[in-house]
């Protein structure tokens, strides 16, 4: 049985270019910054990040002078997308496509099922 603490193998990585398949950010292609192997998250470079409210209490624990300011009524949030909405993105051939791998001397090595082209 999986624990929720299991690292998972990912069929992209940290520096790919991938397209985003589904979503409010649909079409959009960006270099992946970090991939949580747990959850199956990925952050992109590309993607905004949202903005939220402070709440009460989070505005008493910051420091008195950076309370009054009118920016620090608002945190930033990083986004995160799930991987299976996402594809390795071939910038070579402009298109999407899914990754395979091969055996070449006896390493191995992605590449891209559409062009053939290695990873």
């Amino acid at each position: 049985m999986k624990k929720k603490t299991d690292i998972q193998k990912t069929h992209i990585k940290v520096g790919d270019e991938v397209k985003i398949l589904t979503g409010d950010e649909k079409g959009l292609i960006g270099k992946i910054v970090f991939l949580d192997h747990v959850k199956l998250l990925a952050q992109l470079d590309s993607v905004k990040n949202r903005e939220r409210y402070l709440t009460q209490s989070e505005k008493q624990k910051r420091p008195e002078n950076e309370s009054n300011l009118a920016t620090n009524q608002k945190k930033s949030i990083p986004q995160f997308i799930h991987i299976s909405n996402l594809m390795l993105w071939d910038s070579e051939n402009k298109l999407a496509s899914r990754v395979g791998y091969k055996l070449i001397e006896n390493k191995k090595v992605r590449y891209f099922k559409k062009s053939g082209k290695l990873i």
